[in-house]
């Protein structure tokens, strides 16, 4: 479940954060819509 720029990413926490960020964010936008 975990994105292809986690692998490059130097700091897993912070790809794994960013991840969940980008969920909500989608979220947020199909809600608004």
């Amino acid at each position: 479940m975990s994105p292809p720029s986690s692998m490059c990413s130097p700091v897993p926490l912070l790809a794994a954060a960013s991840g969940q960020n980008r969920m909500t964010q989608g979220q947020h936008f199909l809600q608004k819509v």
